[in-house]
Protein backbone atom coordinates (compact mmCIF):
# COMPACT_ATOMS: atom_id res chain seq x y z
CA UNK A 1 0.00 0.00 0.00
CA UNK A 2 0.89 3.79 -0.17
CA UNK A 3 2.61 4.48 3.15
CA UNK A 4 1.22 8.32 2.97
CA UNK A 5 -2.41 7.43 1.52
CA UNK A 6 -3.92 8.60 5.17
CA UNK A 7 -2.60 12.05 4.95
CA UNK A 8 -3.72 12.50 1.14
CA UNK A 9 -7.35 13.63 2.26
CA UNK A 10 -5.38 16.04 4.81
CA UNK A 11 -3.52 18.10 1.93
CA UNK A 12 -5.16 16.29 -1.55
CA UNK A 13 -4.24 17.15 -5.05
CA UNK A 14 -4.89 20.61 -6.25
CA UNK A 15 -4.59 22.34 -2.58
CA UNK A 16 -3.84 26.10 -2.57
CA UNK A 17 -1.74 27.50 -0.22
CA UNK A 18 -0.50 31.34 -0.70
CA UNK A 19 3.19 32.53 -0.14
CA UNK A 20 4.03 35.81 -0.47
CA UNK A 21 7.67 35.18 -1.64
CA UNK A 22 6.70 33.02 -4.44
CA UNK A 23 4.51 35.90 -5.74
CA UNK A 24 1.08 34.52 -4.22
CA UNK A 25 -0.71 30.97 -5.25
CA UNK A 26 1.13 27.71 -4.81
CA UNK A 27 -0.21 24.17 -6.00
CA UNK A 28 0.09 20.72 -3.78
CA UNK A 29 0.15 17.84 -6.10
CA UNK A 30 1.20 14.18 -4.90
CA UNK A 31 3.91 12.15 -6.80
CA UNK A 32 3.68 9.03 -5.82
CA UNK A 33 4.42 9.19 -2.16
CA UNK A 34 6.31 12.56 -2.65
CA UNK A 35 4.55 15.89 -1.53
CA UNK A 36 5.56 19.07 -3.92
CA UNK A 37 4.17 22.16 -3.75
CA UNK A 38 4.91 24.81 -5.92
CA UNK A 39 4.10 28.21 -7.59
CA UNK A 40 1.51 28.19 -10.17
CA UNK A 41 2.74 31.66 -11.88
CA UNK A 42 6.46 30.05 -11.74
CA UNK A 43 5.83 25.99 -12.56
CA UNK A 44 3.31 27.09 -14.78
CA UNK A 45 6.08 28.75 -17.35
CA UNK A 46 9.12 27.14 -16.34
CA UNK A 47 8.32 23.35 -15.10
CA UNK A 48 9.35 21.89 -11.63
CA UNK A 49 13.07 21.40 -11.90
CA UNK A 50 13.90 24.74 -11.57
CA UNK A 51 12.87 27.36 -8.27
CA UNK A 52 9.50 28.09 -6.46
CA UNK A 53 9.13 24.64 -5.67
CA UNK A 54 9.58 22.37 -2.42
CA UNK A 55 9.34 18.58 -2.55
CA UNK A 56 8.79 15.84 0.68
CA UNK A 57 10.02 12.52 0.42
CA UNK A 58 8.13 10.09 2.16
CA UNK A 59 10.28 9.54 5.27
CA UNK A 60 10.01 13.48 5.20
CA UNK A 61 6.17 13.78 4.74
CA UNK A 62 5.44 11.11 7.67
CA UNK A 63 7.75 13.15 9.97
CA UNK A 64 5.45 16.35 8.98
CA UNK A 65 2.17 14.92 9.60
CA UNK A 66 3.89 13.32 12.96
CA UNK A 67 3.94 17.05 13.91
CA UNK A 68 8.09 16.96 13.65
CA UNK A 69 10.42 19.42 12.17
CA UNK A 70 11.42 17.79 9.04
CA UNK A 71 13.42 18.63 5.95
CA UNK A 72 12.57 19.22 2.53
CA UNK A 73 14.12 19.64 -1.17
CA UNK A 74 13.65 23.40 -1.90
CA UNK A 75 13.83 25.01 -5.08
CA UNK A 76 15.66 21.67 -6.47
CA UNK A 77 19.01 22.70 -5.09
CA UNK A 78 18.87 22.66 -1.54
CA UNK A 79 18.07 19.56 0.44
CA UNK A 80 18.52 20.79 3.91
CA UNK A 81 15.25 23.19 4.38
CA UNK A 82 13.83 22.67 7.46
CA UNK A 83 9.67 22.66 7.86
CA UNK A 84 6.80 22.22 10.46
CA UNK A 85 3.48 22.31 10.68
CA UNK A 86 2.22 25.34 12.76
CA UNK A 87 -2.03 25.16 13.76
CA UNK A 88 -3.98 22.16 13.64
CA UNK A 89 -2.42 20.31 11.01
CA UNK A 90 -5.97 18.60 10.23
CA UNK A 91 -8.11 22.08 9.78
CA UNK A 92 -5.40 24.59 9.06
CA UNK A 93 -1.94 22.90 7.63
CA UNK A 94 -0.25 26.02 7.74
CA UNK A 95 3.42 25.42 7.09
CA UNK A 96 7.13 27.00 8.46
CA UNK A 97 10.40 27.17 7.28
CA UNK A 98 13.17 27.57 8.94
CA UNK A 99 11.28 28.94 11.97
CA UNK A 100 10.36 32.11 10.14
CA UNK A 101 8.67 31.67 6.67
CA UNK A 102 5.57 31.07 6.76
CA UNK A 103 3.41 29.46 4.00
CA UNK A 104 -0.59 29.63 4.77
CA UNK A 105 -2.79 27.11 3.83
CA UNK A 106 -5.88 28.59 1.76
CA UNK A 107 -8.42 25.94 -0.16
CA UNK A 108 -8.92 22.49 -0.35
CA UNK A 109 -10.97 22.77 -3.58
CA UNK A 110 -9.28 20.24 -5.87
CA UNK A 111 -11.19 20.44 -9.02
CA UNK A 112 -11.69 23.93 -9.35
CA UNK A 113 -7.86 24.75 -8.65
CA UNK A 114 -6.70 21.99 -10.87
CA UNK A 115 -9.40 23.43 -13.81
CA UNK A 116 -7.81 27.32 -13.17
CA UNK A 117 -4.39 26.27 -13.38
CA UNK A 118 -5.08 24.38 -17.13
CA UNK A 119 -7.21 27.57 -18.22
CA UNK A 120 -4.76 29.48 -16.85
CA UNK A 121 -2.04 27.33 -19.09
CA UNK A 122 -3.86 27.03 -22.07
CA UNK A 123 -4.72 31.09 -22.15
CA UNK A 124 -1.93 32.35 -20.92
CA UNK A 125 1.09 30.28 -21.50
CA UNK A 126 2.80 30.13 -25.08
CA UNK A 127 5.78 28.32 -24.01
CA UNK A 128 8.26 26.98 -25.93
CA UNK A 129 11.58 25.11 -24.77
CA UNK A 130 15.11 26.38 -26.49
CA UNK A 131 17.98 26.99 -25.91
CA UNK A 132 18.42 29.82 -23.75
CA UNK A 133 19.84 33.41 -24.63
CA UNK A 134 23.79 33.85 -23.86
CA UNK A 135 23.61 34.46 -20.07
CA UNK A 136 25.42 37.59 -19.05
CA UNK A 137 28.04 35.38 -16.70
CA UNK A 138 31.73 34.47 -18.02
CA UNK A 139 32.33 31.39 -16.99
CA UNK A 140 35.81 31.49 -15.54
CA UNK A 141 36.37 35.61 -15.57
CA UNK A 142 37.47 37.90 -13.66
CA UNK A 143 35.46 41.39 -12.99
CA UNK A 144 34.56 43.62 -10.46
CA UNK A 145 31.36 42.54 -8.14
CA UNK A 146 30.00 46.48 -7.78
CA UNK A 147 26.96 46.83 -5.73
CA UNK A 148 23.66 48.82 -5.58
CA UNK A 149 25.36 52.16 -4.29
CA UNK A 150 28.51 51.77 -6.80
CA UNK A 151 31.07 50.58 -4.57
CA UNK A 152 33.06 47.81 -5.77
CA UNK A 153 33.43 44.44 -3.68
CA UNK A 154 37.13 43.99 -2.30
CA UNK A 155 38.74 41.42 0.48
CA UNK A 156 40.70 44.30 3.18
CA UNK A 157 43.69 43.67 5.39
CA UNK A 158 41.91 41.02 7.62
CA UNK A 159 40.21 39.15 5.13
CA UNK A 160 37.02 40.85 5.17
CA UNK A 161 34.46 41.37 2.62
CA UNK A 162 34.10 45.23 2.42
CA UNK A 163 31.99 47.37 -0.18
CA UNK A 164 32.70 51.33 0.51
CA UNK A 165 34.89 52.66 -2.56
CA UNK A 166 34.78 52.41 -5.85
CA UNK A 167 38.32 51.78 -6.97
CA UNK A 168 38.96 49.01 -9.93
CA UNK A 169 42.35 48.09 -8.46
CA UNK A 170 44.00 44.57 -9.67
CA UNK A 171 43.62 43.17 -6.40
CA UNK A 172 40.15 44.39 -6.11
CA UNK A 173 38.75 42.11 -8.80
CA UNK A 174 37.18 38.65 -8.07
CA UNK A 175 37.45 35.32 -10.38
CA UNK A 176 34.20 34.06 -10.78
CA UNK A 177 34.84 29.56 -11.04
CA UNK A 178 32.29 27.92 -12.66
CA UNK A 179 31.83 24.80 -10.65
CA UNK A 180 29.26 23.64 -12.80
CA UNK A 181 25.69 24.51 -14.29
CA UNK A 182 24.95 28.01 -12.46
CA UNK A 183 27.11 27.50 -9.31
CA UNK A 184 29.90 29.40 -8.70
CA UNK A 185 32.71 30.36 -6.21
CA UNK A 186 34.01 33.82 -5.61
CA UNK A 187 37.77 33.77 -5.41
CA UNK A 188 39.52 37.38 -4.38
CA UNK A 189 42.57 37.92 -6.19
CA UNK A 190 44.34 39.65 -2.98
CA UNK A 191 44.36 36.28 -1.46
CA UNK A 192 42.85 33.79 -3.60
CA UNK A 193 40.98 32.77 -1.08
CA UNK A 194 36.83 32.28 -1.71
CA UNK A 195 33.86 34.04 -0.18
CA UNK A 196 32.08 31.82 2.33
CA UNK A 197 29.27 32.07 4.68
CA UNK A 198 28.34 31.00 8.39
CA UNK A 199 24.50 30.64 9.03
CA UNK A 200 24.55 33.75 11.16
CA UNK A 201 25.09 35.70 8.16
CA UNK A 202 28.38 37.04 8.18
CA UNK A 203 31.30 36.48 5.27
CA UNK A 204 34.73 35.90 4.84
CA UNK A 205 37.66 35.73 2.55
CA UNK A 206 39.27 32.88 4.19
CA UNK A 207 38.18 29.84 2.66
CA UNK A 208 40.74 27.81 0.93
CA UNK A 209 39.06 24.65 -0.21
CA UNK A 210 35.59 24.93 -2.44
CA UNK A 211 33.47 23.79 0.00
CA UNK A 212 29.62 23.92 0.30
CA UNK A 213 29.39 27.70 2.31
CA UNK A 214 31.83 28.73 -0.58
CA UNK A 215 29.01 27.82 -3.63
CA UNK A 216 27.18 30.40 -4.77
CA UNK A 217 24.43 30.24 -7.17
CA UNK A 218 23.70 33.39 -9.50
CA UNK A 219 20.04 33.81 -10.85
CA UNK A 220 20.27 37.18 -12.96
CA UNK A 221 17.48 39.72 -13.15
CA UNK A 222 17.74 42.23 -16.49
CA UNK A 223 21.74 43.66 -15.62
CA UNK A 224 21.90 42.43 -11.80
CA UNK A 225 22.74 39.25 -10.51
CA UNK A 226 21.50 37.89 -7.17
CA UNK A 227 24.40 35.76 -5.35
CA UNK A 228 22.63 32.72 -3.80
CA UNK A 229 24.70 30.64 -0.72
CA UNK A 230 24.27 27.12 -1.62
CA UNK A 231 23.89 26.28 2.03
CA UNK A 232 22.22 28.75 3.30
CA UNK A 233 20.18 29.74 0.85
CA UNK A 234 20.50 33.27 1.90
CA UNK A 235 21.27 36.32 -0.62
CA UNK A 236 24.75 38.38 -0.47
CA UNK A 237 24.35 42.15 -0.04
CA UNK A 238 26.27 45.39 0.81
CA UNK A 239 25.17 47.91 2.88
CA UNK A 240 25.39 51.65 2.49
CA UNK A 241 27.62 51.43 5.17
CA UNK A 242 30.09 49.41 2.97
CA UNK A 243 29.15 46.07 5.53
CA UNK A 244 28.74 42.77 3.06
CA UNK A 245 26.50 40.26 4.73
CA UNK A 246 23.91 36.76 3.30
CA UNK A 247 21.61 37.19 6.37
CA UNK A 248 17.88 36.71 4.22
CA UNK A 249 16.80 35.29 1.44
CA UNK A 250 15.98 38.64 0.04
CA UNK A 251 16.10 39.63 -3.88
CA UNK A 252 16.03 43.74 -3.40
CA UNK A 253 18.43 46.47 -3.90
CA UNK A 254 20.96 45.80 -1.58
CA UNK A 255 21.25 41.99 -2.85
CA UNK A 256 21.38 43.32 -6.55
CA UNK A 257 24.97 42.93 -7.83
CA UNK A 258 26.17 44.10 -11.48
CA UNK A 259 29.27 42.30 -13.11
CA UNK A 260 32.12 44.24 -14.52
CA UNK A 261 34.65 41.93 -16.80
CA UNK A 262 37.94 42.47 -16.82
CA UNK A 263 39.46 41.49 -19.62
CA UNK A 264 37.78 39.63 -22.75
CA UNK A 265 36.07 36.50 -23.18
CA UNK A 266 38.18 33.77 -23.31
CA UNK A 267 36.61 31.73 -26.12
CA UNK A 268 35.46 34.22 -28.37
CA UNK A 269 38.11 33.33 -31.20
CA UNK A 270 36.21 30.14 -31.50
CA UNK A 271 32.58 31.37 -31.78
CA UNK A 272 33.52 32.57 -35.57
CA UNK A 273 34.17 28.71 -36.39
CA UNK A 274 31.31 26.79 -34.91
CA UNK A 275 28.63 30.13 -34.98
CA UNK A 276 25.47 30.37 -32.96
CA UNK A 277 22.75 28.02 -34.51
CA UNK A 278 25.56 25.92 -36.48
CA UNK A 279 24.08 22.05 -37.61
CA UNK A 280 25.54 18.92 -37.15
CA UNK A 281 24.17 15.56 -37.58
CA UNK A 282 24.11 12.64 -35.20
CA UNK A 283 22.14 9.56 -35.89
CA UNK A 284 22.25 8.16 -32.20
CA UNK A 285 19.92 11.00 -30.92
CA UNK A 286 18.02 11.33 -34.31
CA UNK A 287 19.39 13.74 -37.06
CA UNK A 288 19.92 17.49 -36.60
CA UNK A 289 21.54 19.29 -32.94
CA UNK A 290 22.07 22.74 -32.93
CA UNK A 291 24.94 24.64 -31.41
CA UNK A 292 24.40 27.36 -28.61
CA UNK A 293 27.13 29.89 -27.17
CA UNK A 294 25.79 30.09 -23.68
CA UNK A 295 27.99 33.14 -22.06
CA UNK A 296 31.58 30.93 -23.02
CA UNK A 297 29.89 27.59 -22.74
CA UNK A 298 29.61 25.98 -25.93
CA UNK A 299 26.26 23.74 -25.70
CA UNK A 300 24.97 21.26 -28.93
CA UNK A 301 21.62 20.01 -28.45
CA UNK A 302 19.18 16.87 -30.61
CA UNK A 303 16.82 20.04 -32.11
CA UNK A 304 13.84 17.14 -31.88
CA UNK A 305 13.77 16.39 -28.70
CA UNK A 306 15.17 19.95 -27.01
CA UNK A 307 12.38 21.55 -28.44
CA UNK A 308 10.13 18.92 -26.54
CA UNK A 309 11.78 19.07 -23.55
CA UNK A 310 14.34 21.71 -22.65
CA UNK A 311 18.17 21.76 -22.29
CA UNK A 312 18.17 20.34 -18.84
CA UNK A 313 17.45 16.93 -19.60
CA UNK A 314 19.07 13.80 -22.72
CA UNK A 315 20.00 14.70 -25.70
CA UNK A 316 22.58 17.49 -24.99
CA UNK A 317 26.32 18.15 -24.26
CA UNK A 318 27.40 21.05 -22.71
CA UNK A 319 31.73 22.24 -23.09
CA UNK A 320 32.89 24.48 -20.23
CA UNK A 321 35.47 27.04 -21.33
CA UNK A 322 38.53 25.31 -20.29
CA UNK A 323 37.18 22.42 -22.33
CA UNK A 324 36.22 24.68 -25.27
CA UNK A 325 39.78 25.39 -25.46
CA UNK A 326 41.56 22.09 -24.93
CA UNK A 327 38.91 21.32 -27.96
CA UNK A 328 40.30 23.86 -30.12
CA UNK A 329 43.40 23.36 -29.43
CA UNK A 330 43.29 19.79 -30.77
CA UNK A 331 43.76 17.90 -27.27
CA UNK A 332 41.09 15.09 -25.74
CA UNK A 333 39.08 16.86 -23.24
CA UNK A 334 35.60 15.92 -21.34
CA UNK A 335 31.93 17.36 -21.42
CA UNK A 336 28.77 16.92 -19.49
CA UNK A 337 26.87 14.47 -21.57
CA UNK A 338 23.48 14.17 -21.05
CA UNK A 339 23.25 16.47 -17.83
CA UNK A 340 24.76 13.58 -16.32
CA UNK A 341 27.91 12.22 -17.05
CA UNK A 342 31.08 14.86 -16.83
CA UNK A 343 33.37 12.47 -18.19
CA UNK A 344 32.38 11.93 -21.62
CA UNK A 345 35.69 12.45 -23.85
CA UNK A 346 35.62 14.49 -26.69
CA UNK A 347 38.05 15.53 -29.38
CA UNK A 348 37.99 17.00 -33.27
CA UNK A 349 38.56 14.64 -35.81
CA UNK A 350 39.40 16.00 -39.54
CA UNK A 351 39.81 19.68 -40.12
CA UNK A 352 38.20 21.93 -37.16
CA UNK A 353 38.53 25.00 -39.50
CA UNK A 354 36.49 23.58 -42.41
CA UNK A 355 34.69 20.57 -41.13
CA UNK A 356 34.61 20.52 -37.20
CA UNK A 357 33.16 17.02 -36.55
CA UNK A 358 33.40 15.50 -33.33
CA UNK A 359 34.29 12.46 -31.50
CA UNK A 360 32.99 10.69 -28.40
CA UNK A 361 34.78 7.93 -26.36
CA UNK A 362 36.90 7.48 -29.72
CA UNK A 363 34.20 5.98 -31.33
CA UNK A 364 30.94 7.81 -31.68
CA UNK A 365 31.07 10.54 -34.51
CA UNK A 366 28.76 13.57 -34.50
CA UNK A 367 28.92 15.30 -38.05
CA UNK A 368 29.23 18.76 -38.91
CA UNK A 369 26.23 19.66 -40.93
CA UNK A 370 25.97 23.82 -42.03
CA UNK A 371 26.84 27.11 -40.55
CA UNK A 372 23.84 28.20 -41.84
CA UNK A 373 23.12 30.30 -39.02
CA UNK A 374 20.24 32.56 -40.04
CA UNK A 375 18.01 29.90 -41.64
CA UNK A 376 18.78 27.19 -39.07
CA UNK A 377 17.27 28.92 -36.51
CA UNK A 378 14.63 30.15 -38.46
CA UNK A 379 13.87 26.51 -39.89
CA UNK A 380 13.70 24.88 -36.14
CA UNK A 381 11.76 28.30 -34.76
CA UNK A 382 9.12 27.00 -37.19
CA UNK A 383 9.18 23.53 -36.62
CA UNK A 384 8.72 24.95 -32.58
CA UNK A 385 5.62 26.68 -33.37
CA UNK A 386 3.85 23.62 -36.04
CA UNK A 387 4.69 20.94 -33.96
CA UNK A 388 5.27 22.02 -30.24
CA UNK A 389 2.18 22.18 -27.62
CA UNK A 390 4.04 21.93 -24.77
CA UNK A 391 2.28 22.60 -21.20
CA UNK A 392 4.90 22.30 -18.22
CA UNK A 393 2.84 20.20 -15.46
CA UNK A 394 3.57 17.96 -12.88
CA UNK A 395 4.60 14.45 -13.49
CA UNK A 396 2.94 11.86 -13.23
CA UNK A 397 3.85 8.94 -10.05
CA UNK A 398 6.34 6.67 -11.03
CA UNK A 399 6.52 3.03 -11.57
CA UNK A 400 8.73 2.42 -9.34
CA UNK A 401 8.51 1.78 -5.78
CA UNK A 402 11.60 3.43 -3.90
CA UNK A 403 13.52 0.91 -1.26
CA UNK A 404 11.82 -2.25 -2.76
CA UNK A 405 12.90 -5.86 -2.67
CA UNK A 406 12.17 -6.84 -6.31
CA UNK A 407 13.09 -9.28 -9.23
CA UNK A 408 14.53 -7.88 -12.57
CA UNK A 409 13.28 -10.08 -15.31
CA UNK A 410 15.03 -9.46 -18.71
CA UNK A 411 14.05 -9.48 -21.91
CA UNK A 412 14.33 -13.30 -22.53
CA UNK A 413 12.41 -14.06 -19.34
CA UNK A 414 15.30 -15.00 -17.18
CA UNK A 415 16.00 -13.36 -13.69
CA UNK A 416 18.74 -11.39 -12.69
CA UNK A 417 20.74 -13.01 -9.69
CA UNK A 418 24.54 -12.57 -8.43
CA UNK A 419 26.36 -16.37 -8.80
CA UNK A 420 29.47 -17.59 -6.43
CA UNK A 421 32.23 -15.80 -7.98
CA UNK A 422 30.32 -12.52 -7.74
CA UNK A 423 29.22 -12.07 -11.32
CA UNK A 424 25.58 -11.09 -12.25
CA UNK A 425 23.85 -13.86 -13.95
CA UNK A 426 20.32 -14.28 -16.16
CA UNK A 427 20.31 -17.72 -17.31
CA UNK A 428 17.33 -19.17 -15.16
CA UNK A 429 13.64 -17.95 -14.24
CA UNK A 430 13.88 -19.07 -10.97
CA UNK A 431 12.66 -16.11 -7.90
CA UNK A 432 14.43 -17.88 -4.90
CA UNK A 433 15.07 -15.41 -2.00
CA UNK A 434 18.77 -15.13 -2.57
CA UNK A 435 17.50 -14.54 -6.17
CA UNK A 436 16.33 -10.83 -5.25
CA UNK A 437 17.74 -7.00 -5.59
CA UNK A 438 16.99 -4.31 -3.05
CA UNK A 439 16.63 -1.17 -4.94
CA UNK A 440 18.27 1.93 -2.81
CA UNK A 441 16.84 4.91 -3.52
CA UNK A 442 19.75 7.27 -3.44
CA UNK A 443 17.73 10.64 -4.43
CA UNK A 444 15.56 11.67 -7.48
CA UNK A 445 16.37 8.72 -9.72
CA UNK A 446 19.15 7.34 -8.91
CA UNK A 447 19.21 4.11 -7.20
CA UNK A 448 21.89 1.61 -6.02
CA UNK A 449 21.27 -2.10 -6.99
CA UNK A 450 21.84 -4.05 -3.97
CA UNK A 451 22.24 -8.50 -4.16
CA UNK A 452 20.20 -9.94 -1.47
CA UNK A 453 23.03 -12.77 -1.88
CA UNK A 454 26.22 -11.00 -0.81
CA UNK A 455 24.65 -7.61 0.06
CA UNK A 456 27.12 -5.85 -2.30
CA UNK A 457 26.01 -3.31 -5.28
CA UNK A 458 26.03 -4.15 -8.69
CA UNK A 459 28.71 -1.58 -10.50
CA UNK A 460 30.42 -1.63 -13.57
CA UNK A 461 33.70 -0.64 -15.48
CA UNK A 462 34.55 1.65 -18.44
CA UNK A 463 34.85 -1.93 -20.56
CA UNK A 464 31.34 -2.81 -19.69
CA UNK A 465 32.32 -5.56 -17.29
CA UNK A 466 29.87 -5.62 -14.14
CA UNK A 467 30.15 -7.39 -10.97
CA UNK A 468 28.30 -7.95 -7.71
CA UNK A 469 31.27 -6.28 -5.74
CA UNK A 470 31.35 -2.85 -4.57
CA UNK A 471 30.55 -2.85 -0.81
CA UNK A 472 30.03 1.13 -1.20
CA UNK A 473 27.68 3.23 -2.59
CA UNK A 474 30.60 4.53 -5.70
CA UNK A 475 29.94 6.66 -8.53
CA UNK A 476 30.08 2.91 -10.43
CA UNK A 477 27.51 1.38 -8.57
CA UNK A 478 24.95 4.41 -9.25
CA UNK A 479 22.18 3.39 -11.33
CA UNK A 480 19.54 5.95 -13.07
CA UNK A 481 16.36 4.41 -13.87
CA UNK A 482 14.05 5.37 -17.42
CA UNK A 483 10.91 3.80 -17.54
CA UNK A 484 8.93 3.33 -21.23
CA UNK A 485 5.95 1.96 -20.43
CA UNK A 486 6.14 -1.35 -18.31
CA UNK A 487 10.01 -1.35 -19.40
CA UNK A 488 13.16 0.25 -17.26
CA UNK A 489 16.49 0.79 -18.22
CA UNK A 490 19.29 1.04 -16.16
CA UNK A 491 21.94 3.33 -17.05
CA UNK A 492 24.93 3.77 -15.32
CA UNK A 493 25.67 7.48 -13.82
CA UNK A 494 29.60 7.21 -14.44
CA UNK A 495 29.90 4.90 -17.98
CA UNK A 496 26.51 6.38 -18.78
CA UNK A 497 25.96 2.93 -20.16
CA UNK A 498 23.07 0.73 -20.20
CA UNK A 499 22.65 -2.41 -18.05
CA UNK A 500 21.47 -5.89 -20.58
CA UNK A 501 21.04 -9.12 -20.43
CA UNK A 502 22.11 -11.22 -23.44
CA UNK A 503 21.08 -15.16 -24.36
CA UNK A 504 23.39 -17.02 -23.19
CA UNK A 505 23.02 -15.35 -19.64
CA UNK A 506 25.88 -13.06 -19.99
CA UNK A 507 25.30 -9.34 -18.52
CA UNK A 508 27.28 -6.36 -19.11
CA UNK A 509 26.65 -2.59 -19.59
CA UNK A 510 28.69 -2.12 -22.89
CA UNK A 511 26.65 0.47 -25.27
CA UNK A 512 24.54 3.28 -24.92
CA UNK A 513 21.50 1.86 -26.14
CA UNK A 514 17.77 1.43 -25.57
CA UNK A 515 16.71 -1.82 -27.07
CA UNK A 516 15.41 -5.35 -26.39
CA UNK A 517 18.14 -6.34 -24.24
CA UNK A 518 18.11 -3.54 -22.39
CA UNK A 519 15.29 -3.75 -21.31
CA UNK A 520 14.23 -5.16 -17.64
CA UNK A 521 10.68 -5.70 -16.02
CA UNK A 522 10.61 -5.42 -12.41
CA UNK A 523 8.80 -8.46 -10.03
CA UNK A 524 8.34 -6.81 -6.72
CA UNK A 525 8.39 -8.95 -3.96
CA UNK A 526 5.48 -9.26 -0.94
CA UNK A 527 4.36 -6.45 0.49
CA UNK A 528 5.60 -2.63 0.68
CA UNK A 529 8.11 -3.20 3.37
CA UNK A 530 6.71 0.46 5.19
CA UNK A 531 3.10 -0.33 4.76
CA UNK A 532 2.24 -0.34 8.48
CA UNK A 533 3.59 3.11 8.61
Amino acid sequence: NDPVAKYKSIIPDGSIFTYSYWGGDCIAKWVGSELWIGAVKYINKNGTDGLQILKLRPNEVEKLFANKITTCLWDNRDENTRVEFVGDDKKKPDLLFDKKYRMYFKSKSVIKAIHAISSKRNESVAYTPQLPTAKKIRCDSICFLVGCHGNVLCCDGNNQPRCSNQNRLAWEAMHLIDEGRDRYCIQSQKNKCYLSTQQDGSVTFDAKSKENNAIWFIEEKGSNHFFVNSQTNYALQARPNGDVFAVNTNRAAWEAWTLEYKGNDPVAKYKSIIPDGSIFTYSYWGGDCIAKWVGSELWIGAVKYINKNGTDGLQILKLRPNEVEKLFANKITTCLWDNRDENTRVEFVGDDKKKPDLLFDKKYRMYFKSKSVIKAIHAISSKRNESVAYTPQLPTAKKIRCDSICFLVGCHGNVLCCDGNNQPRCSNQNRLAWEAMHLIDEGRDRYCIQSQKNKCYLSTQQDGSVTFDAKSKENNAIWFIEEKGSNHFFVNSQTNYALQARPNGDVFAVNTNRAAWEAWTLEYKGNDPVAKY
